[in-house]
């Protein structure tokens, strides 16, 4: 199986020792800043989508990271099938081992949308944070660098 052009150099990149995580932040923020104010320019309109996922790795134990996430498969697989009686929900959502993403992207109506931030964060261990934190700093991130007034978005 082949991957896209560009994929394996891209990854090899991205995983290089020679960059921090600070300095992929710092060229995210930059590039979504060139955008807004191309964006300006053009008199467009300047949307701030905000994301947050999780990803479930329920297999896993040792992980560095994990922590407790609502599972959107057992979610799916809970609900009423046609011709079955109903079934009542859960009363506590049913949870396996992941991990919590945050994203912002900028775009306009048109054109290219680009990255302003991504982050992985957890909820346990040393490197715990509350989710409400988490987002409001991401927010606070992306206003600070592209000027404007996001938080509200995210």
């Amino acid at each position: 199986m082949s991957a896209p052009a560009g994929t394996k150099r891209l990854s090899n990149l991205l995983r290089s020792l020679k960059w921090s995580l600070l300095q992929i932040d710092q060229f995210l923020l930059r590039e979504a800043e060139k955008e807004v104010k191309h964006l300006k320019e053009q008199g467009k309109r300047i949307l701030c989508i905000g994301d947050g996922s999780v990803i479930e790795k329920p297999e896993s134990e040792k992980l560095e990271g994990l922590c407790p996430v609502v599972s959107s498969k057992a979610k799916r697989r809970n609900r009423s099938k046609r011709g079955q009686v109903f079934n009542f929900p859960p009363v506590k959502a049913i949870t396996v081992t992941g991990m919590q993403w945050t994203g912002a992207l900028i775009a306009g109506m048109e054109g290219v949308v680009k990255v302003a931030l991504m982050s992985w964060w957890t909820t346990k261990g040393v490197y715990g944070t509350e989710p409400s934190n988490t987002r409001r700093k991401a927010a606070q991130n992306v206003s600070e660098a592209v000027g404007e007034s996001l938080a509200s978005y995210l």
